[in-house]
């Protein structure tokens, strides 16, 4: 039973991180744009749209760093519990084996 939620616990992670993941492609090309945009109008020299592409610039690179820290945090614990799950499968398997050790000595 326990194995059973570990394992849901970690694909729900994994699907966090890949959305994260998808998110934060979404922003670089967001990013990408605005890049573009604010060279444009620093070359025509408009600078109340050059003001207000930096703080647009500015709002999407703080999103695409949070979720970045959310995407490594999930990642993070799925990795920490397929190793405890893994521990524990090996513990059980070790288990087994010294109890068929000592029927055999039996």
């Amino acid at each position: 039973m326990e194995k059973d939620y570990i394992e849901e616990e970690i694909a729900t992670k994994k699907i966090c991180f890949n959305k994260a993941c998808k998110q934060m492609i979404l922003l670089n090309e967001k990013m990408h744009l605005l890049m573009e945009r604010y060279c444009r109008a620093e070359r025509a020299g408009h600078r109340s749209l050059r003001y207000n592409l930096r703080i647009r610039i500015a709002i999407v690179d703080a999103l695409r760093r949070v979720y970045f820290e959310y995407a490594s945090v999930k990642k993070e614990e799925a990795d920490t519990m397929l190793e405890l799950l893994n521990n524990r499968e090996k513990a059980e398997q070790m288990e087994g084996t010294m109890m068929e050790i000592d029927m055999h000595e039996s």
